[in-house]
């Protein structure tokens, strides 16, 4: 017999049911497969077959065998009928159903299980047949490009749609005409086909609009449309808004610390089906918009698990841990996700953060984990552990990751925050863990080079590679146009999931250096120009109602109101050295009052702030209401590089409305620039 094949490639592929070939297979993962075949058995159509793909895949890798493969469906005219067994509970290589796959090279063959011969006679009838198989194809099976169908629920019913796939590794690109393949209630449904290891984004081109850029791979079932918006959802259902989860409490440094459990449909406890657990920071923001009142959007981490449960057959559930310190404001989310890498006293005195990611991790892995693990069923090692997060919440999973290999098998770093620490020392705490071998499998995802972390996170997986982190254990997923914002990382999750249960992307290859192309701009963190010395604020000699105020433009907005909302940290006010009041940290955040006698409008410096938006101050409960609103995007801010500026729209590039019914109205101005205030 030939060597093995390791890839399956066929277009076409019988339902698979693991019958009349004892010893085939070990005995063990048997009788969880018969589940999920069973929905499969005697359906023709080839949605169907692809599943069934992906779980001979998986069985090819895990149990070493090789699948025989087809080129064409049609060649294969059988229809099953669905015939129930006797199942033995103590036995579990009995079969289920009545029909076989033989494990052999380069062929199917199917039998009924009462038929006669052993393992090894079958075995060599199958590959004779393979010859057969092999020579009346007109092309060799290994030639044959892996489709897979995109599905999009249209809640705007639109007429026509175009979908737009590209590849951000390589830049290629493909536009396909989508079909109206059905309808119901609510929506339109359209489908078309595209090769996922050639492409692992897309986007939808309708009505003369086009939606942003989101994950196009095997991990996502369907997308819903609606206000140019890409939703997961299922093939049958519309976008779910508001999944259930159960919320436990437990104690971090001495106060609460809300975690967010989400288990999927049909979960039991009592179950042979063990899941994995996919473990999220930001846990406000992740899981349900209603946690977060100042971002009305949430990464929609359940939708994505649930679609891919459907298309898959991965298990996990979510434990989304909330990261925004204490609710008395003692301790913030700095302190809790920035980690102490070996910093001088002089530098921690003046940082704005306790230092407590170390503490932080130390309790996930102590604490949260075995919680998890007491009273959920899931699988207790690391290679079913996951752990992500975006900014701030990307640095700690990317330090908790590396911190504890022995507890997660893979982390998510998106959008990480990597400026808290330079480039040697961040080297410095790298080479001892890559020395150590015991490392987890990272994804990595960044957007723009300067409006996102693109600049930090590419300096930080090019530093990886350089200095051995094993290539097959790390993935850069670069997006140049993506910001950093939720709506870009919820689209990239799909990716993040795909790396969680393959340890690749199938379009993105791994351990290489990435270049980002466009650098036009500097990253702030990067830029010299606005990294001022400690020495040079504290020489500041402007007077105070310049240098401790930050100030907005609105000569040409001409807003009624303006409003900033800020964020990270635990911000102070820089003219009475007081805690901003807490009223402030939901949106639209502090009103700002007018300068006399011009058009700009100022508030106390929030030093301690990492972020700013200014608005016109109307509430999302109003927006989705369909009242007009107006906003910045949101903008990098530091107490060193914007004490004492003004910040002004550039009203020549246009605002945009935002995606989904919660922000039709909502509009954003993604251009503008910081200038020094003169007089």
């Amino acid at each position: 017999m030939p060597p093995p094949d390791r890839t399956f490639g066929a277009t076409g592929l019988l339902e698979i049911c693991f019958s009349g070939v004892p010893g085939a297979l070990r005995p063990a993962p048997l009788k969880k497969h018969y589940k999920k075949v069973r929905r499969r058995v005697g359906a023709p159509s080839i949605d169907y077959f692809k599943p069934v793909r992906r779980k001979a895949n998986y069985l090819l890798k895990s149990q070493k065998t090789s699948f025989i493969m087809i080129s064409r469906c049609d060649r294969i005219k059988s229809h099953y009928q669905r015939r129930k067994c006797y199942e033995n509970k103590k036995d579990r290589c009995r079969p289920a159903f009545s029909f076989a796959v033989y494990v052999c090279y380069g062929s199917l063959h199917t039998q009924d299980e009462n038929s006669s011969g052993t393992a090894s006679e079958q075995s060599s009838q199958a590959e004779s047949s393979a010859a057969d198989e092999q020579s009346s194809k007109t092309e060799d099976s290994s030639s044959e490009v892996t489709k897979y169908t995109l599905t999009i629920r249209n809640a705007e019913k639109s007429a026509e749609m175009k979908a737009v796939f590209s590849n951000t590794q390589t830049d290629k690109t493909e536009e396909v005409r989508m079909t109206k393949t059905g309808e119901d209630d609510t929506c339109y449904i359209y489908t078309c086909e595209s090769d996922p290891t050639a492409y692992n984004m897309f986007r939808i081109s309708y009505n003369g609009s086009e939606t942003r850029d989101v994950t196009f791979n095997t991990f996502t079932e369907a997308w819903y449309l609606y206000e140019r918006e890409l939703l997961p959802c299922r093939k049958d259902q519309d976008y779910v808004e508001k999944p259930d989860y159960k919320t436990e409490v437990l104690k971090f440094h001495g106060y609460d610390k809300k975690v967010h459990i989400w288990t999927p449909e049909g979960y039991d406890p009592n179950a042979d089906t063990d899941y994995s657990v996919i473990y999220m920071l930001d846990g406000q923001t992740v899981i349900d918009a209603e946690l977060d009142p100042g971002n009305n959007r949430s990464w929609s981490v359940a939708q994505h698990v649930t679609s891919m449960m459907d298309v898959t057959d991965n298990k996990a559930i979510l434990v989304c841990v909330e990261t925004m310190g204490s609710d008395d404001r003692a301790f913030s989310r700095d302190d809790e996700l920035i980690p102490d890498l070996d910093f001088s006293e002089e530098i921690k005195q003046k940082a704005d953060s306790k230092f407590l990611c170390k503490e932080f991790g130390d309790f996930l892995s102590d604490t949260v984990v075995p919680f998890v693990e007491e009273n959920y069923k899931v699988v207790r090692d690391a290679s079913h552990r996951s752990i992500c997060g975006s900014s701030l919440g990307g640095l700690a999973s990317f330090y908790i990751g590396l911190e504890h290999p022995e507890t997660f098998g893979t982390l998510g770093a998106l959008s990480s925050t990597f400026s808290v620490a330079d480039e040697d020392t961040w080297k410095n705490y790298i080479m001892p863990k890559i020395q150590s071998g015991k490392l987890p499998f990272i994804f990595m995802y960044d957007g723009c080079y300067y409006e996102d972390n693109g600049a930090l996170s590419e300096i930080m997986n090019n530093a990886l590679i350089e200095n051995g982190y094993p290539k097959d254990k790390i993935v850069f997923c670069k997006y140049e146009p993506g910001k950093h914002e939720v709506a870009s990382w919820s689209g990239i999750y799909p990716q993040f999931l795909e790396a969680v249960f393959n340890q690749k992307l199938a379009a993105v290859r791994s351990g290489e250096t990435v270049e980002y192309k466009d650098k036009s701009k500097l990253h702030p963190a990067l830029d010299p120009s606005l990294a001022s010395p400690e020495a040079e604020i504290k020489n500041d000699t402007r007077p105070d109602y310049i240098k401790n105020y930050i100030f907005y433009d609105n000569s040409e907005t001409k807003w009624d109101r303006v409003f900033a909302y800020f964020w990270g940290g635990i911000p102070t006010n820089k003219v009475t050295g007081e805690v901003f009041d807490i009223k402030y940290a939901d949106w639209p955040g502090y009103e700002m009052e007018k300068v006399e006698g011009t058009d700009l409008y100022r508030m106390p410096v929030p030093v301690g702030s990492s972020n700013i938006i200014f608005s016109t101050g109307v509430k999302d409960e109003d927006v989705a209401k369909g009242v007009v609103a107006y906003q910045t995007s949101d903008l990098i801010f530091s107490n060193v590089n914007n004490s004492g500026k003004i910040y002004k729209i550039d009203t020549s590039v246009e605002a945009k409305p935002g995606s989904g019914k919660a922000e039709k109205t909502k509009y954003r101005y993604s251009a503008g620039e910081w200038r020094d205030y003169t007089e």
